[in-house]
This record gives C-alpha cells, structure tokens and sequence, in this order.
C-alpha cells in the first residue's frame, strides 16, 4: 500500500493557488461593476468591456471553485438523512456520489470539448478575448475536478496513519 499520496500533496498546495486567485476575482468582479455603473450614471460614459471582464471574474471564480469543493468535500447534500441511516446505506451513497460526480464532470468535459472545437476560434465583441481567453478556465477547472476524483480513488489504497491528536484526546479522557 502507498503511505502517502504524492497527488494530495499537490493538490494541496494548487488549492491554496486558486483560494488567492478567487479572492481576487471575487473583489475585482465587485469593483468592475461599481465601476461600471458609476461611469454610467454618474458621467454618462459607457464602458461596453464592464460586463464581459466583470463575468470573465465570475467564471473563474465558479469554476475554480468548482475543484475547491472537491479538494475539501464540501458539496451539497442531506446530512441529516445521511448521519441517521446505516453504516452500509452511507458507503453505498457515497459510492453513488461518487458515481455521479465522474458522470457530470465527464459530461461537462465532453460539452467544454465539443464547444471550443465549434466556436473556439471567435472573439468577444467588446473586450476583444477569443473565445479561448475567455472560457478556457472552465478546462482548467474541468481538469483540476477530475485530478481531485483520481487523487479520491488513490485515498482508498493509501495507508491511513492514525491520527495523533484523536489518540492524545481519547487518552486523556480514560486517564480522567
């Protein structure tokens, strides 16, 4: 059995990359439209690229973050039916979470595939990025959501240290 698993590790530290890049996007998506909307009320002058640049943010955001709840297991579900049922009823839902996770993403990265090789090659009107420029985070985030679900099934055969501070807390609580 593996002891540790080299891709966690990488995953890791590419998370705490893409936390900083979120933050920026999430302030700079607010500062364009304030800034848009100011020059547009305020001065009457149009800034026609405000809103492609302030969901070009917004894109990056949802998308990188997208890998981020993967790598922290942090998605949408029922918790209070899954902590009530059985042992086996929950691995058997986690399998299927599982399942469906590999199913979306795969159709995402068949969709992302299938649309730049249509329409890849055009330009935004405005702020002039090709389609490419644009959109090409979504591949990345795509690609990072897929690392996580590898990285997923090498943590099945990765040997599973015991966790010190669990054992610390467990023997102080006989000792009491």
């Amino acid at each position: 059995m593996i002891k540790k698993n080299p891709l966690r590790t990488m995953l890791d530290w590419v998370e705490k990359i893409f936390f900083v890049i979120q933050a920026v996007c999430l302030y700079a998506s607010i500062a364009t439209v304030v800034v848009t909307v100011l020059a547009r009320e305020l001065f009457k002058i149009s800034i026609v690229w405000g809103y492609e640049i302030a969901c070009w943010f917004v894109i990056i955001l949802l998308f990188l973050g997208m890998a981020g709840n993967l790598h922290h297991r942090r998605n949408l579900s029922v918790t209070f039916v899954f902590d009530i049922i059985n042992p086996v009823a929950q691995k058997f839902l986690q399998v299927l979470h599982f399942l469906v996770e590999v199913v979306v993403i795969c159709m995402m990265a068949v969709g992302f595939q299938t649309w730049i090789t249509k329409v890849g090659g055009g330009k935004l009107p405005a702020s002039g990025f090709t389609n490419i420029q644009y959109y090409g985070i979504i591949g990345v985030g795509i690609l990072f959501s897929v690392l996580e679900l590898i990285c997923e099934i090498v943590d099945l055969v990765v040997k599973k240290e015991p966790d010190k501070a669990l054992e610390a807390s467990v023997g102080e609580e006989e000792t009491i």
